[in-house]
């Protein structure tokens, strides 16, 4: 948990302007009392998602992702779950482009098959403290999800922010057109869920105290 007057301060800076009345203050009272926590999959995951529209945190499954074996030399495509990155007006079928951008998304992995492979290297005292900071969000480079209710099988999970693929905008507007009322995407965050998203998103990748002098020149 973060202190109170942190709390206050990252609230004034960035709470979502969009947000109004009472949306504004159930937002506020949960990243009061939850933030940075995930653990809770009621606050994180929107309950009716009936739109194709694709949004940014939407997870989706089977989404190709570049596979490189190092040993061999080789190179392969997978399909894995994946979390969309891109700002939502990036990935939106009304905003024209001059030439086609590409859609990143970030590899979503099972809790449990993480922790198998940190086990083959790692003893079980420290993969158990890593856990615990992981489903803390205090590791930042991942994203803790809960169990999606109503899912069999989407248990735990993370998203891995250094393990990104990008693939054609025509693509995913084809999948939001075609695909997604069939299932296709997994889940869609709530207001809690994606300011937690915008959070982690923010300190992996434009971390503004890094502490090091670049110079001018």
């Amino acid at each position: 948990m973060l202190h109170e007057d942190q709390l206050q301060e990252l609230l004034a800076k960035y709470f979502p302007p969009h947000l109004r009345g009472p949306a504004a203050v159930a937002l506020g009272r949960v990243v009061k009392g939850e933030f940075p926590e995930t653990t809770n999959a009621d606050l994180v995951y929107r309950r009716q998602t009936s739109t194709a529209i694709l949004f940014q945190g939407d997870a989706l499954i089977d989404v190709p992702f570049a596979v490189l074996n190092p040993e061999m030399g080789t190179a392969s495509v997978e399909y894995f779950d994946a979390m969309i990155l891109n700002n939502t007006c990036d990935i939106s079928e009304d905003n024209p482009h001059l030439d086609e951008p590409l859609a990143s998304f970030g590899l979503i992995i099972p809790l449990s098959l993480y922790e198998e492979a940190l086990l083959r290297s790692v003893s079980q005292e420290r993969v158990d403290n890593h856990l615990r900071d992981v489903r803390s969000n205090r590791i930042s480079n991942l994203l803790y999800l809960p169990a999606v209710p109503g899912m069999e099988g989407r248990m735990e999970s993370i998203v891995r922010f250094d393990w990104v693929f990008s693939i054609p905008y025509g693509l995913i507007l084809k999948w939001s057109r075609d695909y997604l009322p069939n299932g296709d995407r997994i889940f869609t965050l709530s207001d809690y869920g994606f300011y937690v998203l915008l959070f982690k998103l923010s300190v992996h990748f434009c971390r503004m105290g890094e502490a090091i002098d670049r110079g001018l020149l």
